[in-house]
This record gives structure tokens, sequence and C-alpha cells, in this order.
């Protein structure tokens, strides 16, 4: 009977990690040790596998979610596998109720695990969100890649897997491109590389930088602020992942090369925040303004509630510009911002 319970028990700790599925592979191990996978379930017997490493809050992760919703729709009945590898980036990102949102935002319906003790992802020695792993379905990695692109490659991949397994199984043409950016081939303009907070991985241009044992710091600009740099302004308190809010006004400011920018943002319990943004001194237009922003008689801005990636502007001219955000109450807490590029005329 003990065995039993035990089995039970370990079986529910199982089940609690993997949403849209019963357990499909445990991982053994955790980040300190060299840790291996084994397949607990019948149903991947046979069928080709693919495992996506990505995170909810990685604007290329996200980019690569609608071929991997496409995917799993064409093939999932033919015999392909897809399963989501959630391995956090912040403390914040390892609660199931924001994952199951985010899943949910996203359409995905291919199962995902949690990776909160990072056994799968140090069973592949992982180092890249997102990073895509395809197994034939002798359990053979046919195809590995790191970051976002191979679309079409990858896809001419998995149909060749699933005829391995089933030859003469009838199969759709490779889907198009999604985004011009996704076309082989396409050259795209240099943005600002992806820029943390917190004081472990984060800088900021600020005199003196962040102060390590999270007292709170009062912030001013410089007068001549460097391009691709985060400055904060008011007061400002420091995590090893965060930059947290201590007094209103505050405001963070920057001046970047993007088409298109996202934000990692959080705020405490069940309160909202209005982040105000403006865009070279004023709110966000409406032809480019990101799929979370909203207006009100102050302006643009982005209501920040549980921790996630907030768009804040899309499909804009590819330009230098300053982003100022702004919160209307304290503790918002600012982990990351990440830049997109567009197309380079030939």
């Amino acid at each position: 009977m003990s065995d039993l319970k035990t089995r039970d028990g370990i079986m529910g700790i199982l089940r609690s990690r993997w949403i849209n599925s019963e357990p499909l592979i445990v991982s053994t191990g955790d980040r300190e040790r060299n840790n291996s996978i084994y397949v607990i379930n019948r149903s991947l017997t046979d069928k080709p596998l693919l495992i996506d490493f990505w995170e909810y809050t990685c604007t290329n992760c996200i980019r690569t979610i609608p071929y991997l919703n496409e995917w799993h729709r064409r093939y999932a009945d033919k015999g392909l596998v897809i399963i989501g590898v959630h391995t956090p980036e912040f403390s914040v990102t390892s609660d199931r109720k924001s994952l199951e949102h985010a899943i949910r935002k996203l359409g995905i319906a291919y199962p995902v695990v949690m990776d909160n003790d990072y056994g799968f992802w140090t069973a592949f020695h992982n180092e890249y969100w997102p990073r895509k792993v395809l197994f034939n379905s002798r359990l053979e990695i046919v195809y590995d890649q790191a970051g976002e692109g191979g679309y079409a490659d990858l896809e001419s991949k998995i149909q060749h897997a699933l005829l391995e397994s089933s030859p003469g199984l009838p199969l759709p043409g490779i889907m198009e491109p999604v985004r011009d950016t996704d076309v082989p081939g396409t050259r795209s303009y240099p943005i600002t590389p992806a820029l943390h907070f917190g004081f472990v991985r984060g800088k900021i241009g600020n005199a003196g930088g962040y102060n390590r044992d999270s007292e709170p710091v009062v912030y001013t600009l410089p007068e001549q602020p460097q391009e691709d740099t985060v400055y904060l302004q008011g007061t400002w308190a420091a995590t090893e992942e965060s930059a947290i809010a201590t007094t209103v006004p505050s405001c963070i400011t920057l001046t970047c090369r993007t088409a298109g920018i996202d934000a990692v943002m959080a705020s405490p319990g069940d309160h909202t925040i209005k982040v105000y943004v403006l865009i070279d001194g004023i709110p966000v237009d409406g032809r480019s303004c990101g799929k979370d922003v909203l207006f009100d008689d102050d302006g643009s801005y982005v209501p920040v509630r549980e921790p996630g990636l907030y768009n804040i502007t899309k499909d804009q001219p590819y330009r230098k510009s300053t982003l100022t955000l702004s919160p209307d109450s304290i503790a918002l807490e600012m982990f990351a911002l990440t830049f997109v590029s567009s197309v380079e005329p030939n």
C-alpha cells in the first residue's frame, strides 16, 4: 500500500506539471546534474516528436508559436507529437496560473510541460529560448535549431519523419511564411538588443548603477544619454531580476532602434497599474500601437496586471526613437525590453 501511495503521489506531481495532456516524458535530475529523459507514455511510441523550448515572455519564442499551432493542426492526427517545454526565464513566470493564461491567449492546444526545475533544459544541454529539437519515430534527432527561422526546412523534416513511419501518407504543401522577415534570404534592419533589468543581468546608464541591497535609490537622467541604454528617473529598487518603482512620478526611458517594442512587466497581487507610453514625447498613435495599448484622457497606456509580455508598438516604420514608460502607481516591476525588426528593402 505504501508503494502505491508513493507511486500515486509521484504521478500527481507529474500531472501537476503538464498542461493540455497527461504526462508524456519525465526528466530526471536538476540544473547541477547531467541527467537523462525517459518515456512514460506509450502514446509516443513510433511517432515523430518535436520538442520546443519556450517561455511566454520571450518575444522570439512567441513569434514561433503560429507555426507550432499550425503544425499541430496539420499533423497531430498524422502522428506528430509536439511538446512545449516551458522553462521560466524569470521567477514570476514559473506560476502555473499565469502560464495557463498565456497558453489560452496564444491558442496553444498541444501539450506543455512546466520545466520549473530546469530538468529538461539540463537534459538537452540547452542554452536558448527558443530551441526546437525534432526526433523521428526511432527517437533519433533529425533537426535541432536555436532561435527563430528555418520554418520551411523544419516542416519539410517533419513531413519526412511522418512519411518514414507512414509511407504514402497524404501531406499538405509547406505553409507560407507568417511574416516578411521569415522569408528565407531577406535582410532585416539591425535593432537594439534585448535589455534586461535587475542587478544580475541588467545594466542601467544612470550614475552609480543599481543598488544591490534592494534599498530604493533616487535616479536622475544624465544630460547626454547613450543610445541602446536604459535610464531610470524617480525612485526605484532593484532585485536580481527586475527594477521596481517605489514612488510616482517615475519613469523608464530609452533611445532605441526598432520596428516594434515589447516589455516584460508585472504588478503585485490583483492590482492593475497603468503604464503610460510616450514615443518621442507623444502618445502612441492608433496605427502603430501594440495590441496591449489602450487610451484614456491622459494618453496611451498599457494595463499591467499578471506577469507577462506586453506589446507596446508594432508594425511601425523602422527608426530610432525614444521610449518613455511611466507607471501611474508604485510597485510596477520591470524585467526586460525586447525589440522587433523589419525587412530591409533591396
